[in-house]
């Protein structure tokens, strides 16, 4: 990851002001789902996860043979 980010920045292909607040987001993100996932039951955060982990299987399957 590291060296994709090396790479690609010394080859110019990094639009900096849209990384830089992809990069904001991502770790207010991270942070924010960690303090809610802590506060809400296991097995909704369970649940949660597999609704989003099998629509989202499901959509590229039919993006696939469709």
């Amino acid at each position: 990851s590291a060296i994709s980010v090396v790479v690609f920045s010394l080859g110019g292909l990094v639009l900096w002001p849209q990384a830089l607040w992809m990069m904001l987001f991502a770790i207010l993100g991270g942070y924010a789902g960690s303090v809610l996932a802590r506060r809400i039951a296991p097995w909704i955060v369970r649940a949660f996860v597999a609704v989003v982990g099998y629509s989202m299987a499901a959509y590229f399957l039919w993006d696939l043979v469709a």
